[in-house]
């Protein structure tokens, strides 16, 4: 017994064009404004430079490579936060990432009136995937454990 297929057949790759990630639906519900833009651009550049994974994780878009956090973002009505897990063993000679007292997380604050290195971002993005595929590493040290 066979079932009608309700959908047009359409190739894969036609397909494709159409696939909206969680983020990209994250994004587009933050409507029009500086907010939508400037996450738009900080999505371009991640996916520019790093495989990451992407998905939504405590109500905001967060990356890891292969299970080990590399950034995730939090954005409030002024400003957008990108923080990166291991930001305190990151190069940062633009000085992008702001004060902090955390010991291991640091954050890039993107503002309405800011103009963000995107240069500079995309190397920290890069550093940072990089430091989390090192830790994946079979032969890497692994910290002690309890």
């Amino acid at each position: 017994m066979s079932t009608a297929y309700p959908f047009p057949r359409l190739p894969v790759l036609a397909i494709l064009d159409f696939v909206t990630t969680e983020i990209d639906a994250f994004i587009e519900a933050l409507g029009e404004g500086w907010q939508r833009q400037a996450c738009s651009r900080l999505l371009d550049d991640i996916r520019d430079v790093a495989d990451l994974t992407e998905h939504i994780k405590w109500g905001n878009p967060y990356f890891d490579l292969d299970g080990a956090a590399v950034t995730k973002w939090f954005c409030a009505k002024e400003w957008v936060n990108v923080y990166f897990f291991r930001g305190r063993e990151l190069p940062d000679p633009h000085g992008l990432f702001e004060e902090s007292t955390n010991s291991r997380m640091l954050t890039v604050k993107v503002k309405p009136d800011d103009t963000l290195d995107r240069s500079a971002f995309r190397d920290l993005v890069r550093s940072a995937t990089a430091l989390a595929g090192a830790r994946r590493d079979p032969d890497a040290p692994r910290p002690a454990t309890r």
